[in-house]
C-alpha cells in the first residue's frame, strides 16, 4: 500500500507505508540555478492539486514536504515525510536545526502538528487533536502557536504550547475562524480571520489580517482597517520589518491565490502589484530584496505553480528557481538559520475569571461626519455571544461619561460586542464584530472603530474617575472590605 501522492512517469513517487529514510525524487524538473549557486536549501511542498479553503482540505490528492539545494540536479530533491499522505506548512527553527510541519496520515485522517530534524529524520508528533491542528510556528523559550480547526471546517482558533505539546491553551475567541499566518519580529502573532469576525456561514469569507499578543491579549487589525471586500492571506514579513501578503477578489475566494501586496514598516497603506499579473500563493524572504514566491506559470493557468526568485524593487527580472510539471509547487521557504522572535513577557493573570475595557472616547468614529458620532451617548451596552450561529444576549449596560469614555470589566475569554445609546434608549452605533478581553487583561481603545493614524488626547478619562468604575457587566458584585 502506497502513501502520498502517486504519480506516474518521468517522476515517480509511489512509496512504501514505512520508510528508513527520507527518499529521493527523480525526473524531468526544471531548476534555475546555476551550479555553481550557493544559496541554502530549499523546502518546499508538491501537490497536484491545491485549494484555498476549506483549510484542513488544500490537498485533495496528497502533497510532499520536499527539500532540494540549488545547484543540484533535479533528482537530488528529497521527499522529507515519505510517510504521509499529506504533508505542509514548514516552519525552520531559528537555528535551522528544526523544522515543524503539519501532516496526516491518510486522506480521511485529522491533520496533526509534527517536528523533525532538517535533513527529515527524529520525526516525532506534537499535537494529538481529535480535529485537526496545522499551520505551526515556532515561539521563543521552547513553545510553539498553532491552528486548530473542528472536524466540521465550522470554527478555527489559534492555540498555545509547549514544544513537546504539553500545557496547549486556547489564545483566540469568538467567530471569524482564525488562522495562522506568522510570527513577528517583535513576538507579536499574525493571524488571518473573516473580516467582519462575525459568525457566517456557507463558504469562503473575506479574510483580514490582525495582530495579537502570543497569549492572546490586544487584537488588533493589521495595516489599513478600512471596509474592503479583500481577502487577504498567506503572510510573512521579512527582514526589514516589511509585512507581505496576498489579496484577491471575492469571486475568487474559492483560488488558492492572489495578487502579492505588501506594508511597509510605520505604514498603514497597502501596496498592491499589478493584479493583471499572475496570482501567488505563498511569499517569504530570499535574500537581498528579492522574496521566493509560488506562482502561477502564467496568468491564464490558475491550477499550475512554481516557485521564482522575485525583486520586490522591480530591479531584476522574475527568474524560475523549480517547476515540476506534473505538480504545483508551494510554501517555498529557505532551509537556515534567522534571527528568533522577540520574546514576549505576559502580564495576564490567568487566575481571574475578568478582564477590563476602556475607551477614551466613544464618540470618535471614522465613518462619522467629521470623524466623530453628532448623537449625544448616555449609556454602552454590552452583549455576549450566545451560540456559533449569531446568537447573542444582553449581558448588561454601563454609563458613558461627559467625555464620551467608559471604563468597564467583562467575563474574560468570551466573545463581546457594544452598542452605544442614547438617554432616550435609541441606537447610536452599533459594533458588528466580536472581541474578547483575556483574565486579568486592560484593554484600550480610542474610539469606535477610530482611525488607525489617529492618536488620543493626552487627558485623564472621566469614566476613571465615576464612582463604581469600572461596571461590572455580566460579573458578580465586587466583594468590598468592612
Amino acid at each position: 500500500m502506497a502513501r502520498g501522492i502517486s504519480r506516474g512517469v518521468p517522476i515517480a513517487i509511489v512509496l512504501p507505508l514505512l520508510v528508513s529514510a527520507p527518499s529521493r525524487l527523480s525526473g524531468d524538473l526544471h531548476t534555475g540555478f546555476p551550479s555553481a549557486n550557493l544559496t541554502p536549501a530549499l523546502l518546499f511542498v508538491e501537490a497536484p492539486v491545491t485549494n484555498a479553503a476549506p483549510i484542513t482540505q488544500r490537498f485533495p490528492k496528497g502533497s510532499r514536504l520536499v527539500s532540494w539545494q540549488p545547484g543540484q540536479p533535479a533528482n537530488t530533491a528529497v521527499n522529507l515525510a515519505p510517510r504521509f499522505f499529506a504533508a505542509a506548512d514548514p516552519d525552520v527553527s531559528p537555528s535551522g536545526e528544526k523544522i515543524l510541519f503539519s501532516a496526516k496520515t491518510a486522506l480521511d485522517s485529522p491533520w496533526q502538528v509534527w517536528e523533525m530534524n532538517s535533513n527529515g529524520t527524529a520525526q516525532h508528533q506534537l499535537t494529538h487533536c481529535p480535529d485537526n491542528c496545522l499551520k505551526a510556528a515556532y515561539l521563543p523559550e521552547n513553545q510553539f502557536v498553532y491552528t486548530r480547526v473542528s472536524a466540521s471546517d465550522r470554527e478555527s482558533f489559534l492555540c498555545v504550547a509547549r514544544i513537546d505539546g504539553s500545557g496547549s491553551h486556547r489564545i483566540t475567541f469568538g467567530p471569524g475562524r482564525f488562522q495562522l499566518e506568522t510570527v513577528l519580529q517583535d513576538g507579536r502573532l499574525l493571524a488571518s480571520a473573516e473580516r467582519s469576525l462575525s459568525p457566517t456561514g456557507g463558504g469562503p469569507q473575506p479574510r483580514a489580517l490582525f495582530t495579537m499578543r502570543p497569549d492572546g491579549s490586544g487584537l488588533t487589525s493589521f495595516g489599513d482597517n478600512r471596509p474592503t471586500p479583500l481577502s487577504q492571506s498567506a503572510a510573512s514579513e521579512l527582514d526589514d520589518g516589511t509585512v507581505v501578503f496576498t489579496q484577491r477578489e471575492p469571486a475568487r475566494n474559492s483560488e488558492p491565490g492572489g495578487v502579492l501586496a505588501f506594508v511597509r514598516p510605520g505604514s498603514l497603506g497597502v501596496t498592491t502589484c499589478n493584479s493583471e499579473q499572475p496570482l501567488v500563493q505563498s511569499v517569504h524572504e530570499f535574500s537581498g530584496g528579492h522574496v521566493l514566491v509560488s506562482r502561477q506559470d502564467s496568468a491564464s493557468s490558475s491550477a499550475h505553480y512554481s516557485a521564482y526568485d522575485l525583486d520586490l524593487s522591480g530591479g531584476a527580472p522574475l527568474r524560475l528557481i523549480y517547476r515540476d510539471p506534473l505538480a504545483s509547487v508551494v510554501q517555498a521557504v529557505p532551509l537556515r538559520p534567522h534571527p528568533a522572535a522577540a520574546a514576549y513577557r505576559s502580564i495576564l493573570h490567568l487566575e481571574r475569571t475578568s478582564g477590563r475595557f476602556i475607551c477614551l472616547n466613544a464618540r470618535r468614529a471614522r465613518d462619522a461626519k467629521g470623524g466623530t458620532l453628532s448623537a449625544a451617548i448616555a449609556q454602552v451596552r454590552v452583549f455576549l455571544q450566545k451560540d456559533d450561529k449569531g446568537g447573542e444576549r444582553l449581558l448588561g449596560q454601563a454609563p458613558v461619561a461627559a467625555d464620551g469614555s467608559f471604563y468597564i470589566a467583562a467575563p474574560a475569554d468570551r466573545p463581546v460586542r457594544f452598542d452605544l445609546v442614547a438617554a432616550n434608549g435609541d441606537l447610536v452605533a452599533s459594533q458588528k464584530s466580536w472581541i474578547w478581553v483575556r483574565p486579568g487583561e486592560d484593554r484600550g481603545c480610542i474610539g469606535c472603530h477610530e482611525d488607525k493614524a489617529e492618536s488620543p488626547q493626552n487627558h485623564w478619562p472621566l469614566a476613571l474617575s465615576m464612582p463604581g468604575m469600572p461596571a461590572r457587566i455580566g460579573l458578580p458584585p465586587q466583594k468590598t472590605l468592612h
